[in-house]
């Protein structure tokens, strides 16, 4: 049921790399994680988030936020690098650009990042999080889903790195 939701909501939101799709594919990853049986569907899983996280990262860069693309792609590896594996593409590419934006950094930006790898919940998490759609019975106001928002190009509905 799971896999459904991932790809009824990746039709919605228009492709199955837009961030949007996140939430569906971190409980389906949860899920799969669960069961032994299942360990090469879920580092598939979570190997298509890492590169909607690169995307998302990619985003934050190009809206001046560094820290944050930092701060998720270090989250992100440290959260699924071991499902998924250290030789898998997308943690290397997670690694090679979390490394390069942190040595880019001035020191006050490194501080931020540094103190993201402590937080609870994670700054991925928060990403995913930020892409739970509300039932829109239950929205007030304007109707845009999270998803039309985040295509108009801002940090909207991301979470910035404080």
């Amino acid at each position: 049921m799971l896999e459904k939701a991932a790809l009824l909501k990746a039709d919605w939101v228009g492709g199955s790399r837009h961030p949007g799709v996140l939430p569906e594919l971190d409980a389906l990853g949860g899920l799969l994680e669960a069961n032994e049986e299942w360990q090469e569907d879920a580092s598939a899983v979570r190997g298509r988030m890492l590169g909607i996280l690169l995307e998302v990262a990619d985003r934050y860069v190009g809206l001046g936020e560094s820290a944050s693309a930092c701060a998720l792609l270090e989250a992100a590896m440290r959260e699924y690098e071991e499902v998924v594996g250290l030789k898998h593409p997308s943690v290397k590419a997670c690694f090679r650009r979390a490394e390069q934006l942190l040595s880019n950094l001035p020191e006050d930006q490194r501080q931020k990042v540094a103190g993201a790898r402590r937080a609870v919940p994670s700054f991925v998490h928060k990403v995913v999080a930020a892409f739970n759609e509300e039932p829109a019975v239950q929205r007030v106001g304007e109707v845009r889903s999270k998803a039309e928002v985040y295509d108009e190009g801002g940090l909207d509905p991301l979470p910035v790195l404080a």
